[in-house]
């Protein structure tokens, strides 16, 4: 389910020019990933049963051919470089990474949910700085609020307007850029 993750550690590696070989590792390993996903573009509305059966004859075989590459690459690599530290979090991570072949329910990927939780975990470390556990509390009770209106396809502003928490709304409008 972290195929995304794995992609990333992938796009963060230099590409190197080796002697002999046109491509470097990191490309490589993108190359395989792009198959995969190449192939989930053609199964995004099809059942489970058949999106099953596509992944098991199409992307494991892919799969496969990417994981005995990455074995045989770490082999080859010095330790401590940004492609050995690439190859080891996939191989590490490689039933997770892989599930979905045998799971038609599972999506390749979990973007959409990242996507979801991304300004939670940024803003995480910023919340740290908030001037007291008071307001801490306060601004994890207000996050809580706007996110659950967001995911119950609520407009977190027009939420809060519905619901009287009129304290709140001046200083959203504010920070928002509806003043």
């Amino acid at each position: 389910m972290k195929r995304a993750r794995c992609r990333r550690a992938y796009q963060g590696v230099p590409l190197p020019s080796i002697p002999n070989r046109p491509e470097s590792y990191a490309a490589k390993a993108l190359e395989y990933m792009g198959q995969i996903y190449d192939i989930e573009r053609t199964v995004v509305d099809a059942s489970r049963e058949v999106r099953y059966e596509i992944r098991s004859r199409r992307s494991r075989p892919i799969i496969e051919a990417l994981r005995a590459w990455m074995v045989l690459q770490r082999s080859q690599v010095p330790d401590g470089s940004a492609t050995a530290k690439a190859l080891e979090y996939s191989l590490r991570r490689w039933e997770a990474l892989t599930r979905f072949v045998d799971d038609g329910n599972l999506p390749v990927d979990n973007n959409h949910l990242e996507g979801q939780i991304h300004p939670i975990a940024v803003g995480k470390h910023k919340w740290l700085f908030v001037g007291s556990l008071r307001a801490g509390k306060r601004a994890s009770a207000v996050m809580t609020l706007l996110n659950s209106a967001r995911l119950n396809g609520r407009d977190p502003y027009a939420y809060l307007c519905d619901n009287h928490y009129s304290p709140c709304i001046k200083n959203l409008a504010l920070l928002d850029g509806r003043n």
